[in-house]
């Protein structure tokens, strides 16, 4: 899960699993290790703002992520964008 502020990460993990929430660690991911996670196959939920600094960094970097718009599957849950390098 990529959100675009601690904040945001936080209130999402508070929805997804509130018994849990103070079990868990966040962690800031830099542009490539997202990049190499999602060349290794894994899949990727962002929401809209960071999927907003993501997109333009990943298009500038060789991946074709400009058929991929937010808002065209925003309604997949939760305000999330999930992504697979491989199935676009």
């Amino acid at each position: 899960m990529v959100a675009g502020s601690e904040k945001a990460m936080q209130e999402y993990i508070q929805r997804a699993n509130p018994e849990n929430k103070d079990d868990l660690k966040l962690k800031k991911a830099r542009f490539k290790e997202i990049v190499a996670g999602l060349l290794a196959g894994g899949a990727y939920a962002f929401d809209k703002e960071s999927y907003g600094r993501f997109q333009p960094m990943a298009i500038q970097d060789g991946h074709d992520l400009s058929k991929v718009n937010f808002e065209d599957y925003s309604n997949q849950s939760d305000d999330l964008l999930i992504i697979r390098l491989n199935e676009i």
